[in-house]
């Protein structure tokens, strides 16, 4: 089933067309990489479905996520959709360096569950640190007592604690070594398969896709110009841009 369908979206900003007749879908459970240099527009894609964009911007085409049109959404409903039902996995950078780890994570558990006890919310603190594989000792630390794995595990866990239904992963794992990459695209892989997350992998490293995504939409100057299966693609690239990304 599809959990996002993405039918003729196009983005203008003052005359200039930034995204050009975008059509794609998520389905429930799947991993899809969107790929592309520096200024293709996946960051701008990603602002659009959370419904980020400056009022500058005028968006055409249609974005249907769990069955609602996210163009008719108000404010209010877009919040709550950010807040439960799709999350944004930020840099570790986006850690507030002056707040504790676990005053940062109460503030998303609050998001959520405004109605919970500070115990309460503590405790599902604890099972977050647990979910993404650290102790719970580092609910006590400043961002800069951490590696950069560890932080980047903290920005998963505050994108997951409803958990969602759609992950956007922009650029996450762009900072840091190959070791720890392949470390939280475990993880983000045994958060699917516990949750049965959807996730966005936004990146320009097609590379790093090909054990983890189940398919690939290639983007080129505001326009998808390839989207196949992982195997497809490596085996068979048939736009010349795609093949210059693997090269």
């Amino acid at each position: 089933m599809n959990l996002l369908t993405i039918q003729d979206l196009s983005i203008m900003h003052r005359q200039t067309s930034l995204l050009h007749d975008i059509h794609m879908h998520i389905n429930s459970g799947e991993i899809v990489a969107l790929v592309g240099a520096t200024g293709s527009g996946k960051s701008l894609f990603a602002k659009a479905l959370l419904g980020l964009l400056p009022k500058t911007m005028l968006i055409q085409g249609s974005i249907v996520f769990d069955g609602k049109e996210l163009k008719d959404a108000s404010a209010q409903e877009m919040r709550t959709i950010r807040g439960q039902t799709m999350s944004l996995i930020l840099q570790e950078s986006s850690l507030n360096p002056s707040m504790r780890i676990l005053h940062q994570l109460l503030e998303s558990v609050y998001i959520a569950r405004p109605h919970l006890t500070k115990k309460e919310a503590k405790e599902r603190v604890y099972q977050l640190l647990h979910r993404v594989h650290l102790e719970k000792e580092i609910a006590k630390a400043y961002p800069h007592m951490l590696s950069g794995g560890m932080k980047q595990r903290i920005a998963i866990a505050q994108a997951i604690f409803a958990p969602p239904k759609l992950l956007i992963a922009d650029e996450s794992t762009t900072a840091l070594d190959m070791t720890v990459q392949a470390e939280i695209l475990c993880l983000l892989h045994d958060l699917r398969q516990t949750y049965h997350i959807s996730i966005l992998f936004i990146t320009h490293d097609l590379s790093l896709v090909r054990n983890f995504c189940d398919r690939v939409l290639v983007l080129h100057e505001g326009s998808i110009v390839e989207a196949a299966s992982v195997q497809e693609i490596f085996l068979h690239p048939q736009h010349s841009y795609t093949r210059s990304l693997l090269l």
